[in-house]
């Protein structure tokens, strides 16, 4: 008899699959130790307390700056229609203002983790739109953090993607000097955005198992499994009929009763 698998073909969902992704980087994370070793923390900032801006340089290069507002006033940028940014920094008290230039200053963090050295951000110039994305040396894959356009001079405001938040590091209860740009997914699922154009796809539906244990057809109706066939009913007929003939003759023989004469012959004669 054929044995069926009692799986039902499934298609998996885009969130089904994040949930994979994001199961299968987490338990990795905690297998390495790196998740328990944890060294940072991060708290979030204020929609609107701080900007990244790109800072042109020589060559049609362009460099990230991030510019927060410690104290309500005065304020610490202008932002104008053609993206354009004015900084005010330099001209009010120090502690109104933060200004953050490298990435000794500002990082990237997802699922709660740091994305250390060789991650770094960089800012990519295409037909006067910006794009501020994640890289790895080993990674052909870029992640989208920010874009914007740039303007004629001076700094260009760039805005973050969906998802993408600003947070500050914390040590313990100490809060740092250190800003994040910072998701809650983790890298895994990041990648696949990334990859799919920010569209995270569903995984190819899942068919029906198939058959164990199941005859040939085929091989079934073939001659010889026929003459076969034919020759296992054969020799079961003939055993079939041994079996009762030996049965018929033992019921017919007479049985004999009493006492048994035995001839009795003397020793040396």
């Amino acid at each position: 008899m054929a044995l069926r698998v009692a799986v039902t073909g499934m298609a998996i969902t885009a969130t089904g699959a994040a949930a994979i992704l994001s199961s299968s980087w987490l338990m990795g994370r905690q297998a390495s130790g790196a998740k328990a070793a944890a060294l940072f923390g991060s708290k979030p900032i204020a929609p609107g307390q701080a900007i990244a801006v790109a800072q042109p340089l020589a060559g049609n290069r362009w460099n990230l700056i991030v510019l927060e507002q410690l104290q309500a006033a005065p304020p610490c940028w202008r932002e104008y229609p053609d993206g354009s940014v004015i900084s005010y920094d330099n001209d009010v008290a120090e502690g109104v203002c933060g200004r953050y230039l490298s990435s000794s200053a500002y990082s990237l963090r997802v699922a709660n983790d740091d994305l250390n050295n060789p991650w770094r951000l960089r800012v990519e110039s295409e037909n006067g739109r910006l794009r501020l994305l994640a890289s790895h040396p080993q990674q052909t894959t870029l992640i989208p953090v920010a874009r914007g356009k740039a303007p004629a001079s001076g700094l260009a405001s760039l805005k973050l993607e969906p998802g993408w938040t600003f947070q500050r590091r914390t040590y313990g209860e100490q809060t740092l000097r250190h800003l994040y740009m910072a998701h809650a997914e983790p890298l895994p699922v990041l990648l696949a955005r990334a990859r799919g154009g920010g569209q995270l796809a569903a995984l190819p539906s899942l068919g029906p198992p198939p058959l164990l244990n199941q005859p040939d057809p085929v091989a079934e109706s073939s001659p010889s499994s026929t003459r076969r066939g034919l020759a296992r009913v054969e020799r079961s007929s003939v055993l079939s009929s041994r079996s009762r003939l030996l049965r018929q003759s033992s019921s017919q023989r007479p049985r004999q009763s009493g006492v048994i004469a035995l001839e009795v012959v003397p020793y040396g004669s």
